[in-house]
Order: structure tokens, then sequence, then C-alpha cells
């Protein structure tokens, strides 16, 4: 306990004092985002459930007695008239299940106005099985409740671990929005400072006659339409910002996150994000899966529940008497079936609604394998095109700053002005933070390749 609260006031710390690391966002979600804790407790829940599945196959025992005393008798001897009986009760297994009855009568002649004492013994065992039990269907004498509850736990597992990774991956790709909006609000504050310095050159220039008020417009015009821009990825970073918040449940600020330099490696936040999910990047299909075997274990039931049940009992019984060419003893065999589950079975139609729904998620599961191949292959696609687009800009930005060197030569002997210089640092400038913008976006695409 000491040392995970340890933990947190190290994550607690991190958060509100220094920049704070991908990973380390991925830690603090994985500890307090609400829907992870959610479905961590359902999966825990369903652990606990499992264990007591065994409880169905417990023996039922029951004991009785009773004594008849007439107003006659004086409390000197045995009551005139003992009864008592037992009862046991066995679930074998999933359809078949015993049950054993005892009885014994003594009756004292003194007060029943007989000849001789009489004992009435008799034992009563009875088998009920299923005609189409369970571990007929499936070839073991499993539990079926308890295979029930272990397909229902390795679903919540799953749908846990996919919630972990739905979650980890809105982290990841709302961390990469925030930092890449961050560098697109410098690239149009640098623009926005090229205009200005170009409005107030055309304003001296339109003062001296040498050009039309109509030029200063046109700029106005697209400093308006950068503001616009500017407001747009203002607003796509507290976005990101605010659900980076939500998922993490840590009240986030811009200065939190560092968006100067990202020296976060692929390789690193993979191999985090595979361990916590147990090396299991598909869970979203296990779960799916999970619920086919129990649907198609509910099926087996219903359909063991839906036949007749055969009964068959046999029953000795012995009058044991003073005199022994008195004595008697009888027994009693018994056979029969009831059909009324045959009945139930066809009225309801639960086999056919279930058959449905496992049929019904066999084509989800097929949809959601196909789906998956397609995102992976349009990933790709996306990650390939960033890839030519870094290529592209790295050679544009190879030629900007070799401009640049000539245009500083050039400002110093005074062949360029101050501003046509500036003008093309703020090129260079700019395509460098778009150069990190593309990089970002490489980072994040080869990272949802792997998971």
């Amino acid at each position: 306990m000491k040392k995970v609260l340890t933990s947190f006031l190290l994550v607690f710390i991190s958060l509100n004092v220094f920049a704070v690391s991908l990973k380390e966002l991925l830690e603090k979600a994985l500890t307090d985002n609400i829907d992870i804790q959610t479905q961590r407790n359902v999966y825990q829940n369903s652990l606990l459930s499992k264990e007591g599945t065994d409880g169905i196959y417990a023996p039922s025992l029951s004991v009785s007695g009773n004594v008849t005393m007439p107003d006659s008798y004086n409390f000197s001897s045995l009551p005139p008239s003992i009864t008592a009986q037992l009862s046991y009760g066995q679930k074998i297994t999933s359809g078949t299940s015993l049950q054993i009855d005892t009885a014994y009568q003594r009756t004292d002649p003194t007060y029943a106005y007989s000849d001789t004492i009489k004992h009435d013994v008799s034992v009563s065992l009875s088998l009920s099985q299923n005609l189409n039990p369970y571990w007929a269907q499936k070839g073991n004498m499993g539990n079926p409740d308890k295979v029930a509850k272990f397909y229902d736990s390795e679903k919540n597992y799953y749908v846990y671990l996919n919630t972990i990774k739905t979650v980890f991956t809105n982290i990841i790709q709302n961390y990469i929005r925030f930092i890449e909006s961050q560098k697109q609000i410098k690239i149009c504050n640098n623009n926005l400072s090229v205009i200005d310095k170009r409005i107030s050159a055309f304003n001296a220039l339109f003062q001296n006659g040498e050009i039309n008020k109509s030029e200063i417009t046109d700029l106005q015009n697209e400093r308006f339409n950068l503001e616009q821009e500017l407001y747009s990825y203002s607003l796509n970073s507290l976005s990101a910002l605010q659900t980076l918040s939500s998922l993490c449940s840590a009240p986030l600020q811009p200065k939190d996150i560092s968006y100067s330099e990202f020296n976060e490696e692929v390789d690193d936040i993979y191999l985090y994000v595979s361990e916590v999910l147990d090396n299991n990047m598909t869970p979203e299909l296990d779960s799916i899966k999970a619920q086919i075997k129990s649907a198609e274990n509910s099926l087996v039931l219903i359909r063991e529940q839906g036949t007749p049940v055969l009964n068959i009992g046999i029953k000795p019984s012995w009058t044991i008497t003073s005199y022994s060419e008195a004595n008697q003893y009888n027994t009693t065999v018994s056979v029969s079936t009831d059909l009324s589950p045959l009945f139930l079975s066809l009225s309801d139609r639960q086999e056919q609604k279930v058959s449905e729904n496992i049929e019904s998620m066999k084509q989800l599961l097929v949809l959601n394998e196909s789906n998956n191949k397609a995102e992976k292959a349009n990933t790709e696609r996306i990650l390939l095109l960033y890839k030519e687009q870094q290529k592209e800009l790295k050679k544009l930005l190879s030629e900007d700053e070799k401009n640049l060197t000539s245009y500083r030569t050039e400002y110093i002997r005074g062949e360029v002005s101050l501003l046509d210089y500036e003008i093309q640092k703020y090129r260079v400038e700019n395509h460098k933070h778009l150069l990190e913008c593309i990089s970002l976006n490489i980072w994040l695409y080869e990272l949802l390749m792997k998971i």
C-alpha cells in the first residue's frame, strides 16, 4: 500500500510540476481512468462469481421424526408409535441426480392393540436422467454453470483489455494532436508576423502613392484567414488537452506537456502497451469469441433442458414382527418419463433464438476481422504518404536553408531588404515545424500499425 501511495504521489507531482511524458499519462490512466476502473471491477466480480459455481453440486440432506402418544400414555415406556425419516439428494452432473429416502416406524402393541411389536423399514432409491444430457453433448462431465462463468469472466477480461486499448489509443492520438496543434500555432504566429510586417511596409508604399489600397486590403484579408486558422488550431489544442485530462482523470494545463521536443520511442511505448494488454492486440475480437463460446454452452444447456427426463426408482421395504412367520419383504420398481420439458421447448423457441444470436455474433466477428485488416491497410497507406511528404519537405528545407544563407549575404550587402530576409527566415522555421508535425504523424502511425 505504501509503495502504491508513493507511486501515486510521484505521478501527481509530475503532472503538476514537471512536463509529463506520454508514458506517465498512460500509467495515470491505467490506475485512474473511470472506464478502466469500471471494467476492472466487472472482471474481478466475475472471477469471484466463478469460484462459487461448485455449490450447485452440494448435496441436500433432511432428517425428520415424530412420535404418537395417546391420552393414556404414562411415559413409563417407549411411545406407542415412533417414526423417523432421512432424505439425501445429490446432483451427480448436469441432467443426472440421485435421491435416497429411508423411513422407519416402530409400533408398540400395548397401545396399538396388536399382538406383536412391528418394525416397518423402507429404502427408496431413485435416479433422474435427462435423455440429452450436457455431458453427452459435450463429451465431458464438466460443470456447465462453471463453464458458463468461465466464458463470462473470459469475455469480461477481454472487454477490460479492450477498454485499456481504447483509452490508451485515444491518449496517444490526443497527445500527438496537442503537440502538432502547438507547432501549427507557431507556424500561424510566424505567418501573422510576416503579414503584419508586409502590411506595415505596404502602408508606407501606399502613403507614397506607389501602390493602391486594394493590395493592402488583400493582405488584410489574408491576415483574417490566418487568424481564423490560428483560432482553429487553438481550439484543436484545447480540445486535445481537455480529452487528455478526462482520460487521465487529471487537470492538465498546456505547460504540463512539453511540445518543444518529443523524445518518445515507438518501441518503448509499444512494449509498455503490449505488456499491459498481456501481448493481446485484438481483445475486441477475443471478447466476441468468448461470447460465442458462452452462447454455444447455453445452447447445449437449453437442448438438455428441453428433452424428456427418465426417472427410475426401486424401493425395498421390510415389516419385522415378533413372529418371524409374519415378517414381510416387498420391492417396488418404478419407471416414468417426464415429457413436459419437450412441450415447453417447442413453445418458447429458446434454442432458435440462441442459435440466431450465435450466427449474428459469428458474422460480427468476421466483419470486425475484416475491418481490422482494412484499418491496418489504410494506416499503412497514410504512413507511406507521410513518409513521402517528409522526404519531399526535407529536400525543400535543404533548399530553403541554402537560400536563407544567400539572403543573409545579400542583406548584409544591401541587395535585399530586411523584410525579404525575415520572410525567408520564417519560411525556414515554418518548414522545420511542419517537418516536425509530419514526423509526429509518422511516429503515431508506426505505433498504430503495431497496436
